[in-house]
């Protein structure tokens, strides 16, 4: 800071112009952080979160029914893709499970991945009130089977949930 300078400040700031000055120098010098921005702990150097995932499966279910909080985990996850024809997330697992969630009507699909194609269609509504169609595993009935493929899919969400913030 040249003198002109340090002149100007002292004189806009009144006597504590000299102070700040000479505090500002004395960290300068020492390499004090006082003056230098802090990041919390929990966050990189961009500041944000390690992980923009949002709660898991369980925290939103607490709020609305399984089905929908799987399907508000489903539409927080990064690995959800949206479905411009159908409105929708969607989320895929090679093989085992394909989830649709619309967040409009907070209305969740889930139906199994077999190769031969047959599958077992869940449709969970706002209310939670389920309807399913299709082949379902031998001695289980439709809301058995169907609750096995929720419990699944929030398995998923819920991994990559403790993943990221682990």
């Amino acid at each position: 800071m040249t003198e002109a300078n340090q002149r100007h400040v002292t004189h806009s700031l009144g006597g504590c112009g000299q102070k700040i000055v000479i505090l500002s120098a004395l960290c300068w010098l020492t390499g004090c952080s006082v003056f230098q921005p802090t990041v919390p702990s929990n966050t990189v150097a961009h500041g944000m979160a390690p992980s923009s995932t949002g709660p898991s499966p369980e925290w939103y279910a607490a709020y609305y029914n399984p089905a929908r909080g799987a399907g508000e985990a489903l539409r927080q996850n990064h690995q959800a893709m949206w479905d411009n024809k159908a409105r929708g997330y969607t989320y895929y697992v090679g093989g085992e499970i394909f989830a649709s969630y619309h967040p409009w009507q907070h209305g969740l699909t889930i139906r199994t991945d077999n190769d031969n194609g047959r599958n077992l269609r869940c449709y969970w509504s706002k209310q939670g009130q389920l309807k399913a169609n299709g082949p379902r595993p031998k001695g289980l009935s439709s809301q058995e089977a169907c609750i096995q493929l929720l419990n699944t899919l929030q398995g998923y969400l819920s991994e990559e949930n403790t993943e990221k913030t682990s």
